[in-house]
């Protein structure tokens, strides 16, 4: 945290943040700079998707508390929900498309 505070104190950074760190880490490291007068994290990235939506049970309720934001990344989920990658979902829209002409 130190040092990360020098790069803000130099002006090279704005704004910490954290990325698909456990959440107890950031809250540690959020008290650490708390007491020493450092600059703490402001913003959490972690991935989020209807597939994976591991960070709704500890990562956002720690932003909530330590007044951070989150940035999302892969809220996609990479095209895995995507029905082109499942043969039974293609196959039924193949059959309805052709039943509908």
């Amino acid at each position: 945290m130190q040092s990360l505070n020098h790069l803000v104190a130099m002006g090279k950074v704005l704004y910490l943040g954290a990325s698909n760190t456990p959440a107890w880490v950031v809250s540690k490291a959020n008290e650490y700079a708390r007491h020493h007068g450092l600059r703490q994290f402001a913003v959490y990235q972690g991935l989020w998707s209807a597939n994976c939506r591991d960070l709704e049970r500890d990562v956002v309720p720690m932003c909530k508390s330590e007044g951070m934001g989150i940035t999302p990344w892969g809220h996609l989920g990479k095209g895995s929900s995507n029905w082109q990658n499942d043969d039974d979902t293609k196959m039924a829209f193949i059959q309805t498309s052709t039943t509908l002409k």
